[in-house]
């Protein structure tokens, strides 16, 4: 049972990672489209500090 439930927690962290990865690739779209950025926070679910960390890097 505790290997079980370990397992059901490594999936469930590895679908929220895939989740913010996949909102990170919506809001640098949204950024190179000239999007602003409390607009792509409101479409991707990011802050807009992660918003405004994207655009350093």
């Amino acid at each position: 049972q505790g290997m079980q439930q370990g397992m059901q927690q490594g999936m469930q962290q590895g679908m929220q990672q895939g989740e913010h990865k996949k909102a990170i690739e919506v809001a640098r779209a949204a950024l190179d489209e000239g999007m602003g950025i409390g607009v792509v926070s409101k479409i991707s679910g990011l802050s807009e500090e992660e918003i405004r960390r994207l655009l350093i890097h």
